[in-house]
């Protein structure tokens, strides 16, 4: 439990804060009898390091501690809280873990919590902790990771692929290298020959100095056909470096560049194959109405992958719209509900939209003048 929920929930229980009788049986809130923390001084050049806490409490009984640290920019902060048996004195400690690579320099002990039972608490800031004569200083040595790791080989497979009749999969191994924190992440893209598409893949990894794994990138059915072009790779460690190469950059590197798709171009938009609605009369004066579209419509080759359709109000100042998103697919059937807001416009509204699209990026718009002969205007009262 943080400092902050504790003391919530001991405001909620109307308990008592450092002394103050609030009608419990006990409203002495603990004391700090001693604290000192080991080591003084750590070092997390080559991993985490840890500092054990001591302290002993008298009166109340401590059953709840916690002490923070924070490092000389007031930035980064590292803490450890505990929960013990109530007894009256006696000696506890946590102990405070500090990452590997933390900030070096002098972190100070800038607070250390103590809570009974009966709620009472103790708080005791930096400055508090000085009075008392407790030590607050700590020493935290630590190697500093500036530079970005390293791409030392990248290469795919296969580097010609179909997509003619379905998704085709593109393995991509690479090897990685960091000096101390590691490399955590890989990111890359290709680019498509008209610059319009992307496919790419990520992974996040354990920090390591040296990573050789593979990811797989997958090109969907009907990709577009040509040379595409590994575009950019993103590298990063643990502390934050990054690399970013560009087409320029992996081809400096001496890394393939190039993965040619083969594919049946779709160049044909969706066709609509149904479409009514139901009820063709509603009523707003007193509330809400809602209008259900139902649509059928299919695609030669990449499949429709999405549709939006809109009413128009009477004056052409109101619209009511709706949409609908898909898996691609030769043939889809839906029902798309649109509400019309509580004393809409009266009068006949038309359907002045319909919109498809397939997952090739081609599209077909319809309007109120193509849909006429298609459907009925819809009545609002």
């Amino acid at each position: 439990m943080c400092l902050k929920t504790y003391l919530l929930a001991a405001l909620a229980a109307g308990t008592v804060f450092s002394g103050l009788a609030s009608g419990g049986d006990d409203a002495t809130p603990p004391e700090l009898k001693s604290l000192r923390f080991t080591p003084a001084t750590i070092d997390t050049s080559t991993g985490p390091a840890e500092v054990t806490v001591s302290f002993s409490a008298v009166a109340s009984g401590a059953t709840h501690f916690e002490a923070t640290f924070v490092d000389a920019s007031g930035t980064f902060r590292q803490s450890a809280s505990a929960k013990f048996a109530h007894t009256l004195s006696g000696t506890n400690s946590v102990k405070v873990t500090f990452p590997r690579f933390s900030n070096a320099g002098s972190w100070t002990l800038s607070h250390v919590f103590l809570g009974d039972a009966d709620g009472n608490t103790l708080v005791l800031d930096n400055d508090k902790l000085v009075r008392r004569g407790f030590p607050t200083r700590l020493e935290v040595v630590s190697a500093r990771d500036t530079d970005p790791p390293k791409l030392t080989s990248l290469e795919f497979s296969p580097t010609e692929i179909d997509t003619s009749a379905g998704p085709a999969d593109v393995k991509v191994n690479y090897t990685a290298t960091d000096d101390l924190s590691g490399v955590n992440y890989i990111e890359l893209s290709f680019l498509s020959p008209s610059g319009v598409a992307r496919r790419g893949g990520s992974v996040k990894l354990e920090a390591a100095r040296s990573v050789s794994k593979s990811m797989t990138v997958t090109f969907p059915r009907t990709s577009e056909p040509g040379q595409w072009t590994l575009s950019s790779v993103f590298l990063s460690d643990a502390a934050g470096n990054t690399l970013v190469l560009d087409v320029a950059g992996v081809t400096r590197a001496g890394l393939r560049t190039n993965l040619v798709v083969k594919s049946a171009s779709d160049t044909t938009p969706p066709s609509l194959t149904a479409l009514r609605f139901a009820p063709e009369e509603i009523d707003t004066s007193q509330g809400e109405a809602t209008v259900k579209v139902d649509l059928s419509a299919t695609d030669d080759l990449s499949g429709v992958n999405y549709v939006e359709l809109s009413f128009s109000s009477p004056s052409g100042t109101f619209k009511r719209a709706g949409t609908a998103k898909f898996e691609p697919s030769k043939s889809v059937s839906t029902s798309i509900s649109i509400t019309f807001p509580r004393q809409s416009e009266p009068g006949q509204w038309v359907l002045s939209t319909v919109f498809l699209s397939d997952a090739g990026g081609n599209t077909l718009i319809l309007d109120a003048n193509a849909l006429a002969s298609k459907v009925r205007k819809l009545q609002v009262r």
